[in-house]
């Protein structure tokens, strides 16, 4: 999760508390209602947390080098990137990127979706690759 999702904590055995965002689906399979407990993120702390970002969008020369000056404008730190396109001209984009908080993201969101040809942009969690989509 990132400072702004929901989160709610679980009691392990063992391990202490573990955070999860509130609509993860490992919490459906953690037993015992008992064992949640109320967490709140610390705002006074200044973090960043690497979040991994999907882009499609047309394949076309310069597609991943506009991206990537969006996110540099925004003095974005990539920690990575991996980008492949398709015999239908359809690119892909992966990125893993170092957030702050769920504000910057959506604000990185939304400059990714104004970069000509690309359609979406979607978060990826760790929990069955789910996404948090944006559609332009």
């Amino acid at each position: 999760p990132l400072p702004g999702d929901p989160i709610v904590g679980y009691v392990t055995r063992g391990r202490g508390v573990s955070i999860h965002r509130a609509d993860c689906p490992n919490l459906q399979h953690l037993a015992g209602e008992e064992r949640r407990v109320s967490v709140s993120w610390d705002t006074a702390r200044s973090a960043c947390y690497p979040v991994a970002v999907e882009i499609s969008g047309m394949d076309r020369p310069g597609l991943l080098a506009d991206v990537l000056s969006v996110i540099s404008d925004t003095r974005t730190n990539v920690l990575s990137v991996a980008a492949r396109g398709d015999r239908n001209k359809r690119a892909a984009i992966e990125l893993v990127l170092e957030i702050r908080n769920l504000d910057q993201l959506q604000y990185l969101t939304r400059r990714i979706l104004k970069v000509r040809d690309v359609f979406s942009v979607h978060r990826v969690t760790e929990t069955g690759r789910q996404r948090d989509a944006a559609r332009s």
